[in-house]
C-alpha cells in the first residue's frame, strides 16, 4: 500500500510547492481587506409640492443606502439569467417608467402589465416583484 503523503523529489517541485504555499498564505491575509464602516449621514431629498413618502422611521434614507440602491437598480446579476436590471424597464429617460404597453422580461417574454414609475413606489406599502429572485 502506498503512503498517502505527497512525495516531492525534484528541486523544481519543491520550489513550486513552496511558492504555492506562500501565495496561499499571503492571499488569506485579512489585514489588506478594506474596512467597511457604517455612515449614518442622512440623505436630503426635497419632495417639492408632493406629499412625504411612506418611509419607516427605523429605516431612514442615508447617503450610503441611496448609493447602494442606485447600484442595485443597475445590477443585472439580480435577474434570473443575469441579463436584465431594474433600469432596463424603468427607464430614466421615461421618468423611470416603461414607454411600452407591456414590459419585456427575461428571455424577451412580454409581461402582463407595464412597469410602473419607480417614483410611485415611495407611496406603496408593499412592492410587486415580477420575474424576480425570491
Amino acid at each position: 500500500m502506498k503512503n498517502s503523503v505527497i512525495e516531492i523529489h525534484s528541486p523544481m517541485k519543491i520550489k513550486t510547492f513552496v511558492l504555492l504555499l506562500l501565495t496561499t498564505l499571503f492571499a488569506c491575509n485579512q489585514e489588506d481587506d478594506p474596512k467597511v464602516e457604517y455612515d449614518p449621514t442622512l440623505y436630503v431629498l426635497d419632495y417639492g409640492h408632493f406629499p412625504n413618502p411612506n418611509l419607516p422611521a427605523d429605516n431612514l434614507l442615508t447617503n450610503a443606502g441611496v448609493e447602494l440602491g442606485r447600484m442595485l437598480f443597475y445590477e443585472k446579476a439580480l435577474s434570473r439569467d443575469r441579463s436584465m436590471a431594474c433600469a432596463d424597464c424603468h427607464q430614466q429617460k421615461d421618468m423611470f417608467s416603461d414607454s411600452r404597453q407591456f414590459s419585456i422580461g427575461v428571455d424577451s417574454l412580454p409581461g402582463k402589465r407595464q412597469a410602473m414609475p419607480v417614483s410611485e413606489s415611495r407611496f406603496m406599502r408593499r412592492s410587486i416583484y415580477l420575474n424576480s429572485i425570491r
